[in-house]
């Protein structure tokens, strides 16, 4: 079963449910069948997503993964693949259903590991690791 992420926030007397993407909402639901128990986590989402992992992604990741996409001659109607296309390949690949500008620290770090590692997989490419991640 697919995973659907919404940040909730809580309100005075009321929460307020923002999801990752539009429509998601509906397709979370649209994918349970009716009658089936579901579980509903709620924690604190924690420090959003850094300033250098930000860096790291737009400045290390993206362009080796671009790099990489372009040296194996991977393109679009005969038009290489633009940085946005590889960042919306990333995301879909390895962001768990997340926006960055929704993710933690924590949720960050998953997703730039997880980018490496299909970097890797993938692609065959290694990204350089930053001299120090967040703490």
């Amino acid at each position: 079963m697919s995973r659907h992420v919404g940040q909730v926030k809580i309100m005075e007397g009321h929460i307020h449910i923002s999801w990752s993407y539009p429509g998601a909402r509906a397709k979370a639901i649209g994918d349970i069948p009716v009658g089936t128990w579901v579980t509903e986590t709620i924690k604190p989402i924690g420090k959003s997503i850094s300033h250098k992992q930000l860096g790291y992604y737009y400045a290390v990741i993206l362009p080796t993964v671009h790099g990489q996409l372009i040296k194996d001659g991977n393109e679009v109607m005969g038009i290489p693949y633009s940085r946005d296309l590889v960042d919306e390949i990333l995301k879909h690949h390895c962001s768990e259903g997340l926006l960055k500008r929704n993710m933690s620290v924590d949720d960050a770090k998953t997703f730039i590991d997880n980018c490496i590692r299909w970097a890797n997989i993938t692609l065959g490419c290694r990204i350089p690791e930053p001299d120090e991640r967040d703490k």
